[in-house]
């Protein structure tokens, strides 16, 4: 009795394809005030971030009230993965599992009356730590950063978080993703209204070029 046992392993690249809709799912701003205590304004120059990048994040608060002091601000890079499984007696009852992970962070403390800085994280480059931005039937995989802001309000220490969805994509990705946008947005308002028929009024101002009218062909 023979036996053989055979296995073969294959890179599968796989991309996120986005259409023009699917930008307004990525902000490069997160701004509001926090039950009325703080006046917060985080902001990152993109949302499209590849492997290797440092990403700037400018963060901006403004305390309502004296008691409010800022202690520190930590950023973290999260990871949600989105499995779709489907039943093996029925394919059509998918169950979806959901994973969420901290990536990366970095954490900045506050002197005095300080209320502004600049927080710069490191997208990893290695594959292991972080996977880019994909889609499938079966997977899904997304990203954002979060922004942590430490407060102490009359001795109590509490935080408040925002979060912006970011694309991460490898420079590939990113070619392909913007000439697909470009091949599927729509046509600009003035090249469509450049097919439209000429305007014939310029050239009737001339009487000689207008044709005879009815009075004329009787009088003949």
């Amino acid at each position: 009795m023979f036996q053989f046992n055979f296995k073969a392993e294959k890179s599968v690249h796989i991309s996120r394809p986005m259409n023009p809709l699917a930008c307004t799912a990525f902000n490069t701003k997160s701004q509001g005030v926090w039950k009325d205590i703080v006046s917060y304004d985080v902001s990152i120059p993109s949302y499209q971030l590849k492997p290797g990048k440092v990403v700037p994040v400018h963060i901006h608060h403004i305390p309502l009230y004296r008691q409010v002091h800022i202690i520190g601000v930590e950023v973290i890079l999260g990871e949600i993965t989105l499995y779709r499984v489907p039943d093996v007696n029925d394919p059509n009852n998918i169950s979806t599992v959901e994973s969420r992970r901290a990536v990366h962070s970095v954490s900045n403390y506050f002197n005095g009356d300080e209320t502004q800085q600049v927080v710069r994280i490191r997208i990893p480059k290695n594959s292991r730590r972080i996977h880019c931005d994909a889609s499938s039937e079966y997977v899904e995989v997304t990203h954002r950063l979060y922004a942590k802001i430490e407060l102490e309000i009359n001795g109590v220490y509490t935080s408040m978080v925002t979060s912006l969805p970011i694309l991460v994509a490898s420079d590939d990705d990113a070619k392909f993703n913007s000439e697909y946008i470009a091949s599927e947005s729509l046509p600009n308002y003035n090249e469509i209204t450049s097919d439209r028929p000429p305007v014939y009024q310029s050239h009737m101002t001339n009487l000689e070029y207008l044709p005879p009218s009815y009075s004329d062909i009787v009088s003949c």
